[in-house]
C-alpha cells in the first residue's frame, strides 16, 4: 500500500489539522496502524538475509549501496516489494528506496539498492531547506514499515 491504514478514525488528528507531524502519515503515527504503509499480501512467504553496504559511511554527494539475499520460502513462485527505510536521530522514519523483485519458489536472489547520500536530507525548520546532518543513520530493510527483516548502521558526514 501507498499510504497507510489506521484502525479506527479516532486515530487521526481532526480533518482541519493539516499538519502531517500531528499523525497523518506513517512517519509520525505513534498508533499500530490496520495496514502499514507498504504493506502487501502474497501467496508465498520470503526470507530476508545477508544485509550489506559497500561502505560504512556516505556524504551528502556520494551514494551507498545497499544488497541483500531474498529466498523464496514458500510452496510457491512470488513477487516481494523489498523497502529500505532510514531513521536518523530525530526518530522519524522514512521510505528511502524500493524494487520489486520476482523470486520462484526455493529460490535465493541477490537485491541490491543504491541510496543517493542527498536523499537522506531532512527538513531543517530554520532554514526551510533539506540539510544532511552529520551523524548515525539505521538502514532498516523490510516488506514493510512496520515489518523490518535486517538492520545496519552508517554515518552521515
Amino acid at each position: 500500500l501507498v499510504q497507510t491504514w489506521p484502525r479506527s478514525i479516532d486515530d487521526l488528528p481532526p480533518m482541519m489539522d493539516y499538519d502531517i507531524r500531528h499523525g497523518r502519515t506513517y512517519m509520525y503515527s505513534r498508533k499500530m496502524p490496520l495496514y502499514p504503509f507498504g504493506f502487501g499480501l502474497s501467496y508465498t512467504s520470503f526470507d530476508y538475509s545477508n544485509l550489506r553496504v559497500d561502505k560504512n559511511w556516505v556524504d551528502k554527494s556520494g551514494k551507498i549501496s545497499v544488497s541483500l539475499d531474498i529466498t523464496n520460502t514458500g510452496g510457491r513462485d512470488g513477487e516481494e516489494v523489498v523497502q529500505i527505510y532510514v531513521t536518523g536521530n530525530d526518530g522519524i522514519q522514512r521510505l528511502k528506496g524500493f524494487t520489486r523483485v520476482m523470486v520462484t519458489k526455493g529460490e535465493t536472489k541477490n537485491v541490491r539498492i543504491e541510496i543517493k547520500g542527498e536523499d537522506l536530507a531532512s527538513w531543517d525548520t530554520d532554514s526551510n531547506s533539506f540539510k544532511t546532518n552529520p551523524g548515525q543513520v539505521e538502514l532498516q530493510v523490510g516488506a514493510s514499515s512496520a515489518d523490518i527483516r535486517l538492520k545496519t548502521k552508517v554515518q552521515l558526514k
